[in-house]
């Protein structure tokens, strides 16, 4: 990992030595702003020969959409799948910013590119503010969040276990179809399918609302026709 004497030491190595380099003209790769939030499960690796690596979770949606601890994403969407989930960077540069990525309050901002080596190689002068987010006049950013969807949840119908698709029982299946907020509700909004793996015509729809980070309200509707009913929700 990397600690704050390596950071005095990549400072001290970058002031004292000044290597004369003649570059070739070359056409200048493109960029993009990557936003990372600190804490998590981020790592912060020195691989050596003064450079870094830094071992990234992708978060589900895009930066404005939110970001848990240790996930980045870019600004205007979600990562793609093979996308890398590292930032290669050199030492001078990562001691810009490698203070806030030990935090989970904290964001850093990074120029990157996809170098196609396996890294989101940076490149760019850092911006150290926290995403902007896409949230209309008279709204204030801070109400927008993303709920963790990678925890078990408890509701009214039992534990719901996201990732391995099933709530209550493990016959009875859950799906998410489409999630994102929603400005016209002011709130995180997720919807999907439901259904039972012993009983094929017992399926239907639902959507859940996020009013906080940790609860919900919604209700799930049957294709047979027949009632649905609300489902109500929180965080463990």
């Amino acid at each position: 990992m990397f600690s704050y004497k390596q950071i005095t030491a990549f400072c001290s190595v970058a002031s004292l030595v000044t290597i004369p380099l003649v570059i070739a003209p070359a056409q200048a790769q493109q960029s993009y702003p990557l936003v990372c939030r600190g804490g998590g499960g981020l790592s912060i690796v020195n691989t050596g020969n003064n450079n870094v690596r830094i071992n990234f979770r992708a978060a589900a949606g895009s930066a404005p959409q939110g970001l848990q601890p240790g996930e980045c994403s870019w600004q205007d969407r979600a990562f793609r799948s093979g996308e890398p989930t590292v930032i290669c960077d050199t030492s001078a540069r990562a001691v810009q910013y490698v203070s806030k990525l030990v935090q989970s309050n904290e964001y850093a901002t990074l120029q990157v590119f996809n170098n196609n080596q396996g890294c989101m190689q940076a490149n760019a002068p850092i911006l150290n503010d926290p995403p902007v987010l896409n949230v209309p006049a008279g709204i204030p950013a801070a109400v927008q969040f993303r709920p963790d969807l990678n925890q078990v949840w408890q509701s009214n119908y039992g534990n719901i276990n996201w990732l391995e698709g099933w709530y209550g029982t493990r016959t009875n299946t859950i799906a998410i179809t489409s999630q994102g907020w929603d400005s016209s509700r002011n709130a995180y909004v997720v919807q999907g399918r439901w259904g039972r793996t012993n009983n094929s015509s017992n399926t239907g729809s639902f959507e859940m609302v996020f009013d906080t980070a940790c609860s919900f309200t919604g209700g799930f509707s049957r294709d047979s026709g027949r009632t649905g009913g609300s489902w109500n929700g929180s965080c463990q």
